[in-house]
């Protein structure tokens, strides 16, 4: 079981699955009252509107660290996954970036740093990124 869990947030995800259905039962409703090929057209468009929130699920599902133990444990990919281990006594820096739109949304980009420039890894858009960049390198002192 993991310590702490960091993925970027559904929040959009949500909310573009939410405009697309609606969207959608928009399209349904109109070729029930108006069949014909722009109502049709219309259902379509829409329907193919949804493989965007879908699309963006997927690149969620594909970023996941984990802090389990002494290590953190850094996954990527889908089908092909590369998996990082770090130990938390490497753990050099924790930056929080976050634009204005990020920080009306309660979100950042979170970029953790080990003693190896090349081992840095970067999540975009977490939810609460000071607090998790916090809990890491509280973990990561105790070490």
């Amino acid at each position: 079981m993991a310590d702490l869990e960091i993925r970027p947030t559904m929040r959009f995800i949500r909310i573009g699955y939410l405009v697309v259905l609606i969207l959608l039962g928009t399209a349904i409703y109109w070729w029930i009252e108006q069949p014909g090929t722009t109502s049709q057209a219309a259902m379509v468009v829409a329907g193919l509107l949804m493989l965007w929130p879908i699309e963006r699920h997927l690149n969620r599902q594909r970023t996941c660290c984990r802090m389990e133990g002494d290590h953190l444990r850094y996954e990527h990919g889908l089908v092909t996954t590369t998996v990082k281990t770090i130990p938390l006594a490497n753990i050099q820096d924790a930056t929080v970036r976050r634009r204005l739109s990020q920080r009306l949304w309660g979100i950042g980009d979170l970029r953790i740093e080990t003693a190896g420039q090349a081992s840095a890894i970067e999540i975009f858009n977490v939810e609460n990124p000071q607090q998790v960049a916090d809990q890491i390198l509280a973990a990561a002192r105790k070490k």
